[in-house]
């Protein structure tokens, strides 16, 4: 806080709890409100084309998808990575995943997902 600011409060007879809890109730309602958030975020909003692409890959009720499938959806997905991303920028970048994830469900679902991940980041993923 500035001190002229500080010091106009003073004056005004307001303490320093007063300030205080005068602040954290400025941020519960910046919180609760999504005001705080809603600057930080943009609305997600998928592309009907990519859901339509994505849905002509083998899966439920159209067979087994093989790895090859999970690496095409994986592929079609880096739209938003290759927008923030440079092709290469995570070179020498090694992440490590172990056992099962928070759905309980071997990584190797996402092994194929992630290798065009890979190949465009240039970070090594070890399982």
């Amino acid at each position: 806080m500035r001190v002229d600011l500080y010091e106009k409060l003073m004056r005004a007879g307001a303490s320093r709890r007063d300030v205080l809890k005068g602040a954290a109730s400025m941020a519960a309602i910046a919180a609760a409100s999504g005001a705080g958030l809603s600057a930080l975020t943009r609305p997600a909003a998928a592309d009907d084309s990519l859901r339509a692409k994505i849905l002509q890959i083998p899966g439920v009720g159209k067979g087994q998808p093989t790895d090859a499938d999970f690496q095409k959806v994986g592929e079609l997905c880096l739209e938003a990575t290759k927008a923030n991303v440079k092709e290469g920028e995570f070179a020498g970048v090694e992440l490590t995943f172990m056992g099962l994830n928070n759905q309980n469900l071997h990584n190797v679902l996402f092994r194929g997902f992630l290798k065009p991940w890979e190949a465009y980041t240039g970070a090594k993923i070890s399982w």
